[in-house]
This record gives C-alpha cells, structure tokens and sequence, in this order.
C-alpha cells in the first residue's frame, strides 16, 4: 500500500523494494498505489508482481497475511484484523501515529525487510510489537479514546440527532 505523492516517498528505493518482493520465494506480492493519485500508474511495471489497484483495500486485507505500508492509514484495517504490519518506514523522512505509539513493526531498511517477510513466512505471529500497542492506536483512531464504543451507533446517532434537529427548527 503506497502512500500519497505529498507523502515524499523515495522512489528510487521504493523501486528497489518492488523488485526485491519480486525476487522472494513463497511471497506473492500485490501492490497497490493510493487511491486517490494518479501520478503512480506505472508503480507495478514488474511482470512477477501483480498490480492490485482495481481491488479493493478492504478485500486486499483480508486476503492478506502481512501488510506492508507506506504511511497510509490503510494500516488500520490490517491492524483491526490482526494481520502483521510491516511499516516501510526508510522509503520516507515522515512520522506516524501508528510509529510513536509502537503499533507496526518498524522496518528501516530493504535487508531488515527481507528478514522480517521470511521470519513470518516461518511464523506470522512473531512480530516486535504488542498487542497493547495496536490497541492504544485503535483506541485513539478508531473508537476516540473511548473501549468498547460502538462507533457506527455513535455516528448512526448523531445523524438522526441531526435530521431531527433540522425538522423541529
């Protein structure tokens, strides 16, 4: 999952890292640019990888086993259904929620990549960062500091709150 070009990503690298995921036995890597930016059409020009832009980010996590981000929030998803995710931290000089509370395995370069996609391949769930970590970022991101919260209720309750409002004025 790559992230916006605002984002400031080192091309060149994440280039490298694309032909490395090419070149490793047992991973079958999908890429997937940013949703919203065009200026990446040419992202997956590697035959032996599989360009996965007309699929859709929530179908992609659950097919997954590991996430591999670069500063998207798409982490999100793979952290609420338990997938490892593996934070490409050296393709850019930007910080991240997810980063400062320890909720992704933080990978500052192509060999720690390398090592750290086959020692999952051997078991998916050993990865350096716990689980107390994922739910402080899920707390903060997804339920407002709040445990437990149904958020859609919340939101479902706010808009008949609204349309209720907007009738009796």
């Amino acid at each position: 999952m790559a992230s916006k070009p605002q984002c400031q990503v080192d091309g060149v690298r994440l280039k490298y890292t694309l032909g490395l995921l090419a070149e490793l036995a047992g991973v079958d890597a999908r890429i997937k640019p940013h949703t919203r930016s065009s200026g990446e059409k040419n992202l997956v020009d590697d035959p032996r990888l599989s360009d996965a832009s007309h699929v859709l980010t929530a179908q992609l996590c659950e097919w997954a086993d590991v996430m591999l981000v670069v500063g998207s929030s798409v982490i999100t998803e793979a952290l609420m259904r338990g997938r490892p995710a593996l934070y490409l931290k050296y393709l850019h000089d930007n910080t991240t929620l997810f980063e400062d509370l320890g909720a992704c395995w933080i990978i500052h370069d192509e060999v720690e990549l390398k090592n750290a996609l086959l020692s999952l391949q051997a078991d998916k769930t050993a990865v350096p960062y716990g689980d107390e970590n994922v739910a402080e970022y899920l707390s903060e991101v997804v339920y407002g500091r709040k445990s437990g919260r149904d958020v859609l209720q919340d939101y479902e309750q706010f808009i008949v709150g609204c349309t209720s409002k907007c009738w009796t004025d």
